[in-house]
């Protein structure tokens, strides 16, 4: 069982994990290459400037100076979002911990019971070619949050075992198995032969 030496703060004695995931290593990636655009050609502008006479060394080392704090600064906090940003699917429940703006954290639970629908979509060619969407779970009850996960891996899959979690009893999902890809990612096959 390779979830069941996980822990989270609100997790009950008999809770069982099933899945946890964080979004996808590729958008992270991807979010990183698109800060690096910007930083060169900036200074590769402020340096042809600098190269025709056209500004003085100090501006070029100002310009360079606060783009590169601009660039870690992002490139950090991006990271630090990645690391701050995890789905657990249990026995019991759903939860999502999430991070906004500057270390503003929350949660989100959903019990089975509450849950009304599951969408799964892609927002771009580049999400489709790199395997990543997002996985929307609503809840049937006003008061409690709707959940939306963007950038993860499996969201296909992984909206078709939730919907096998909730048709199960409580007493059932104890003892289902936890997610695990290679054996869903022929569930298409799986479905039109049974």
């Amino acid at each position: 069982m390779k979830y069941s030496n996980l822990y989270f703060n609100w997790k009950h004695e008999d809770e069982k994990i099933l899945y946890f995931c964080k979004p996808s290593s590729v958008r992270l990636k991807i979010e990183l290459a698109k800060l690096l655009l910007p930083f060169f050609v900036i200074i590769t502008i402020f340096s042809l400037l600098y190269f025709y006479n056209i500004i003085n060394n100090w501006i070029l080392i100002w310009v360079i100076a606060v783009s590169l704090f601009f660039f870690l600064f992002s490139f950090f906090y991006k990271r630090y979002r990645y690391n701050n940003n995890y789905l657990y699917i249990t026995s019991k429940r759903i939860l999502f911990h999430g991070l906004e703006w500057f270390f503003k954290d929350y949660v989100k639970k959903i019990n089975y019971e509450n849950i009304r629908n599951i969408n799964y979509f892609t927002e771009s060619f580049i999400w489709r070619v790199f395997k990543y969407g997002t996985l929307e779970i609503q809840s049937s009850h006003w008061w409690v949050w709707d959940i939306t996960v963007y950038h993860i891996n499996h969201w296909e899959m992984l909206t078709h075992y939730i919907d096998k979690l909730i048709s199960l009893s409580k007493e059932q999902r104890v003892d289902f198995g936890e997610f695990d890809p290679d054996y869903f990612k022929d569930f298409k096959k799986n479905e039109t032969n049974s």
